[in-house]
């Protein structure tokens, strides 16, 4: 998985990490976003899917307005 920073970069984190943000999550905790494959994305009002992810950024294909 890769999770944004905040600082203006991604980086790598391992599935323990990731198991401990969504534990944290669960609990209510602020946790950073974290962005996986063929997830749906919404920016500016555009629906998106992440079709790549490299440590230089997110690869998105724009999908069609939902009615």
């Amino acid at each position: 998985m890769i999770m944004d920073t905040g600082k203006g970069y991604l980086e790598m984190i391992s599935q323990e990490e990731v198991d401990q943000l969504i534990t944290a999550l669960k609990e209510g905790a602020k946790v950073p976003p974290i962005f996986s494959l063929d997830e749906i994305v919404y920016v500016k009002g555009s629906r998106f899917k992440i079709k790549k992810i490299t440590l230089k950024g997110l690869t998105l294909r724009v999908l069609p307005k939902e009615d």
